[in-house]
């Protein structure tokens, strides 16, 4: 199974609305990010453009700033507990 099929089984429900979330399609914005790391993620109501200053330019080409989670700015992000 490639990634594509797996994550296009990925989704959440909300049985009050009936409305459900998937993965977004392309040039929609994404619900989540799959990171395979310790991740430091957003303070709430941050926008992860604020945090993370080179994620725009990974998100319009994911050929460049592939590194963009490594450019973080400390004032706007919640540190993991689980990094060493």
């Amino acid at each position: 199974m490639s990634i594509p099929e797996f994550l296009s089984g990925i989704y959440i429900e909300n049985k009050t609305t009936g409305k459900t979330i998937g993965i977004a399609q392309k040039g929609e914005p994404p619900y989540a990010i799959i990171m395979p790391m310790d991740f430091d993620y957003p303070l709430e109501k941050q926008p992860i453009t604020g945090a993370y200053t080179k994620f725009i330019e990974w998100a319009q080409d994911v050929n460049t700033s592939r590194d963009w989670y490594q450019y973080e700015n400390a004032q706007k992000i919640f540190p993991s507990l689980f990094k060493k």
